[in-house]
């Protein structure tokens, strides 16, 4: 088994407790990213965003559960994924920084891959293709606003 880890990087022109509001609010990501749905299958503590939350992400057949594991207001935000793509051992860090007038977005994420293709393949659709986009879009949309 060997671990795969992928780091996204983003820079947003606000400040960290606007980006920390925008990320934690799971039901808010579908105004700002491309996920069509988002819902708390269960509330986390503090209610509703915190530890333990249980997030629906996506909709139909496309749609992963979420587990939050770290909520560090307004730095360190992280969850596992339970279901909803093939991963194994799938967890993700986001920790925002100050940086001068704005915040230093890193998305980290890592899980477990039995194939080098395979896990080579994941990583960049993770980067590329899913949490890149993702993060730019949460630095845009934190700027605007």
């Amino acid at each position: 088994m060997d671990r795969r880890t992928y780091t996204v990087r983003a820079r947003a022109e606000a400040p960290v407790d606007r980006v920390w509001d925008l990320l934690v609010d799971a039901p808010g990501w579908p105004s700002w990213t491309r996920i069509p749905q988002a819902t708390y299958e269960r509330e986390g503590e503090p209610a509703p965003h915190g530890v333990g939350a249980i997030r629906r992400m996506g909709a139909g057949r496309m749609v992963s559960r979420e587990e939050v594991v770290a909520y560090e207001a307004p730095h360190h935000f992280a969850y596992i994924l339970h279901s909803g793509l093939p991963l194994r051992g799938y967890r993700a860090d986001v920790r925002l920084a100050a940086d001068g007038s704005g915040t230093t977005i890193e998305w980290s994420g890592g899980f477990d891959s039995t194939s080098r293709v395979a896990g080579t393949f994941w990583c960049a659709v993770l980067r590329h293709v899913i949490i890149g986009p993702i993060a730019r879009a949460l630095a845009r949309t934190a700027a605007r606003q």
